[in-house]
């Protein structure tokens, strides 16, 4: 009886191995097949990897959370002026989310304005214009995202008006909109864009959720 057992185990070891051997020898097949395929073979191979890898991508954007979103929000505007301003991402939602608590507290709006299309819109428009050239403190960089917000506000928003007093971070209110109307004139062709073209949304939410 120790001698069957022995020779089963020596029988399926071998059965082992040579699965073993022939899933390493499929490998190899496939490896030579790239290496000897015509160009317009690894072309189409190629394109065919980069499509699943943007579909994977694509559904990895697709179950962001409005959270998730603002934190990447919040890191992409960091990264973008970090040789200037020394800024945290918690510093930028927390100026984002005070001006919406603040607005949702004193009856001007009956829900959170904060939503994955304000965020797009949001990103479109600081990506645009908080870069190193446009802002050189921090108080500028405030500012900047507080303008984007009320830009947002009155562009998207649900309400025909809203106070001006929660977007200010400066005592000098001609500042403000001296700089609100240059970011408008710069873009209003992106903000119309936006809203009338999907494809341009969702290339805008794309790199947003890439961030």
């Amino acid at each position: 009886m120790g001698a069957t057992l022995s020779l089963s185990t020596v029988t399926r070891s071998d059965a082992q191995r040579t699965k073993n051997l022939q899933a390493s020898a499929k490998k190899l097949k496939r490896g030579l097949a790239l290496v000897t395929a015509p160009v317009g073979s690894l072309k189409r191979w190629s394109a065919k990897m980069k499509q699943k890898k943007a579909t994977q991508q694509q559904n990895q954007a697709q179950q962001l959370s409005t959270n998730e979103l603002m934190q990447r929000f919040a890191k992409a505007i960091c990264l973008q002026c970090d040789c200037k301003v020394k800024v945290l991402p918690s510093d930028i939602e927390r100026w984002i989310r005070s001006v919406d608590q603040t607005l949702l507290v004193q009856g001007w709006q009956d829900h959170e304005y904060i939503t994955e299309s304000s965020l797009v819109f949001m990103y479109m428009m600081a990506k645009a214009t908080c870069t190193e050239s446009q802002v050189s403190n921090l108080q500028d960089l405030k500012m900047t995202i507080l303008i984007c917000l009320f830009l947002g506000f009155s562009y998207t928003g649900n309400e025909i008006s809203y106070p001006l007093k929660p977007f200010l971070c400066t005592t000098d209110k001609k500042v403000f909109w001296d700089r609100c109307m240059q970011i408008t004139l710069a873009m209003s062709s992106h903000m119309l864009r936006l809203n009338s073209d999907s494809d341009y949304y969702h290339t805008v939410r794309q790199e947003l959720c890439s961030q």
